[in-house]
């Protein structure tokens, strides 16, 4: 566990790079890249960490992932909800 634990703190410092998306022409494309490189990151890791086949690895990437995307997306529709609705109740009423 602790090696897995270090492969992915590893990987998660291409997020950093990940903070410039915010610039208009090249955000999406830094985006991408810091996409691709976190996958290539945790393929490699999960490669040599746990002692899988690249194809293994791979599957266990994209697997890890898509939960990490879906667990993203659930937290951020919870919290847009919940602040649609604050934002509901405090609308005055005309």
């Amino acid at each position: 566990t602790g090696e897995m634990l270090r492969v992915g703190g590893y990987v998660r410092v291409f997020n950093v790079v990940g903070l410039l998306a915010f610039i208009p022409v090249v955000g999406p494309i830094i985006g991408i890249v810091v996409l691709v490189l976190n996958l290539i990151g945790s393929l490699i890791g999960i490669r040599e960490a746990a002692g899988f086949s690249t194809g293994k690895a791979l599957v266990a990437s994209i697997i890890a992932t898509v939960v990490v995307a879906l667990v993203g997306t659930v937290v951020a529709s919870v919290l847009l909800m919940v602040g649609l609705g604050a934002a509901a109740v405090a609308m005055p009423a005309q």
